[in-house]
């Protein structure tokens, strides 16, 4: 998916024990009309990802929850023009 040129992709992972990643190139384009919920899905994963713009400049703020999974990080800042990921793994958060 793509948020004015920030794009996330939920896909296959190399981490050991992980069923997936989620991988983040955030750009220096988006603004508050970008925050909001949206949906990810690849294969038969599924997650929402909530995105927080910082308007001044600091990183941008990426969150995760996908049922019956666990994402490590859960959340992550990420600097304008550069890249994350957050894993995901078997097994709900407390289990």
């Amino acid at each position: 998916m793509s948020l004015a040129g920030t794009h996330i992709e939920l896909g296959p992972t190399n981490q050991p024990g992980a069923v997936a990643e989620i991988r983040i190139f955030n750009r220096e384009v988006n603004g508050s009309e970008h925050n909001g919920v949206y949906s990810l899905r690849w294969q038969d994963v599924e997650a929402e990802l909530r995105f927080v713009w910082n308007w001044n400049g600091d990183p941008d703020l990426f969150e995760i929850e996908a049922p019956g999974l666990t994402a490590r990080p859960p959340a992550l800042n990420v600097p304008e023009n550069e890249q994350g990921i957050i894993y995901l793994f078997p097994g709900s958060v407390g289990m």
